[in-house]
């Protein structure tokens, strides 16, 4: 299930082109306000950064923080979340600025039961383009994860969002029920929620953080270290995500 799986082609040229310009803090109103690159060296910088943020995201590189795109970038209902994908980007560029990746690691486990469980981003971007809204997705998830490291409960999590009103007038809303039979062909929306639905709660977990692994960013881990003697049997590893692996664990010894 691709990221873009469920856009046009235009959409996602639009998506490719949104995603560039926000790595690399382009703000562009008109196309003509693009100097040339004469040199190329410019757009080589740009594709390096987009690489980097792209490894962060989801691949078997050692920063790869193995964001489960079904957690982060689907609802229930199996529609893909643009709006989602341009908050998590901005999300791992503030991060990254702040040196604040281990305080998201220490929550993650509740983080993703949080936005998985109430989905509050459509709300927050229902009057505006998801690219415009994307600081308000973000800063959305630095108070989830802010407010998990104040140990507040998950489950509370989103009632104090709704309370603060820090994101306009939210709502408690109950999943959205999809099973009603619209014809005899299921449409591509109920395809993907019924592979959500029945794939999600059969993923494997990091055994460091907790967070969901997904297929295509895992790193076997020595559960005692080669340098305290741990071996490469069977019972000395485990699956984690690339980053916690490589540097979580540097963080505890």
């Amino acid at each position: 299930m691709p990221i873009v799986g469920n856009l046009s082609n235009s959409q996602k040229h639009e998506f490719i082109l949104e995603f560039v310009n926000i790595v690399n803090g382009i703000e562009v109103v008109n196309e003509l306000e693009i100097e040339d690159d004469l040199t190329g060296e410019k757009t080589v910088d740009f594709l390096r950064n987009c690489r980097k943020v792209a490894q962060r995201i989801n691949s078997n590189h050692p920063s790869s923080l193995g964001l489960h795109l079904l957690v982060y970038f689907y609802t229930h209902d199996g529609r893909y979340k643009v709006s989602s994908f341009y908050g998590v980007i901005t999300l791992i560029l503030n991060l990254e600025k702040t040196k604040s990746f281990s305080t998201f690691i220490d929550v993650r486990k509740d983080f993703e039961w949080v936005i998985w469980y109430d989905d509050i981003v459509p709300q927050i971007v229902s009057k505006s383009s998801a690219v415009k809204a994307r600081d308000k997705v973000k800063d959305f998830y630095l108070k989830s994860i802010e407010k998990l490291s104040q140990e507040i409960d998950k489950k509370n999590i989103i009632k104090e969002i709704v309370a603060e009103k820090s994101f306009g007038s939210l709502k408690m809303k109950t999943r959205a029920n999809i099973s009603e039979i619209q014809g005899k062909n299921f449409s591509r929306e109920t395809k993907a929620a019924a592979f959500i639905r029945d794939t999600l709660p059969k993923v494997q977990r990091c055994k460091i953080c907790g967070g969901y692994l997904h297929n295509h960013s895992i790193s076997i881990d020595h559960k005692t270290r080669k340098a305290d003697g741990g071996l490469g049997s069977l019972d000395n590893a485990q699956l984690t995500h690339p980053y916690c692996n490589t540097t979580v664990k540097i963080k505890y010894f």
